[in-house]
């Protein structure tokens, strides 16, 4: 019996990221055909939720660094416009995720809000089919649908209806400008470790050739994972062609 090794690359420490996950996990195992077997692996630097992976069956890899694993924010030493605020903290992340994809090989790699799982996706294993999970839709269309500035910015103090007023005004080139998008230390990051392509934006860090299937979740009174069971499986038998 053939197995297929799925990994999950996300912020671990991030109760939203590392909740979506172990649904989407869950659904995997649950879904799986008769004639497979899966592996299904986390890759974490220190959380909480490990357990609750755990106590699902799943398996945890720590990747390196080490971090305190309680609050990403606090861990990445983020600030505005910066998921990770130091660049040598960035590079020493995508390091540790490059080393992890070199190490493990995953059939499928399911990445979250994660530009470093992106990043390393295309440069440890270019050729592996992934699968990318967002809170919001990361393209251009989105932007013109937002009507708020973000919460550490100044005009998110107006009243909203003057917010969305003046967000109606901007053009589309001004919101792609927004520091908000950029995440330059995570692009100094890959720079450094001979990255060649472009990462202008938040969308670019997180998209990949080989990202097959993007899913975005929404708040509603359905399951987290509203993938269907045959998209599962025809998932894993994708993966499986890839192996032959």
């Amino acid at each position: 019996m053939k197995t297929i090794r799925i990994l999950f690359a996300t912020i671990f420490q991030n109760g939203g990221d590392a909740t979506r996950a172990i649904e989407i996990a869950k659904a995997l195992r649950d879904a799986c055909p008769e004639d497979l077997a899966y592996e299904i692996i986390f890759l974490s630097r220190g959380s909480s939720f490990e357990s609750k992976a755990e106590g699902e069956g799943f398996s945890i890899y720590h990747a390196k660094p080490n971090l305190g694993g309680i609050q990403y924010l606090e861990d990445f030493k983020s600030r505005f416009g910066e998921l990770i605020g130091d660049v040598g903290l960035a590079r020493e992340i995508l390091q540790g995720e490059i080393e992890a994809y070199r190490e493990l090989r995953p059939d499928i790699l399911i990445y979250g809000f994660w530009p470093i799982g992106s990043i390393a996706l295309r440069v440890a294993i270019p050729e592996t089919p992934a699968i990318g999970f967002f809170p919001l839709p990361l393209t251009e269309d989105f932007l013109k649908t937002v009507r708020c500035f973000p919460n550490e910015t100044p005009q998110s103090r107006l009243p909203k209806g003057l917010q969305k007023v003046i967000s109606a005004c901007l053009p589309l080139a001004l919101k792609k400008r927004s520091p908000a998008l950029r995440h330059s230390c995570i692009r100094k990051a890959a720079d450094s470790l001979g990255w060649e392509g472009s990462l202008s934006s938040i969308s670019s860090t997180c998209s990949s050739r080989t990202c097959i299937w993007s899913m975005t979740f929404r708040i509603s009174t359905q399951p987290i994972c509203s993938m269907t069971e045959s998209s599962l499986r025809d998932l894993y038998f994708l993966s499986h062609s890839q192996r032959k």
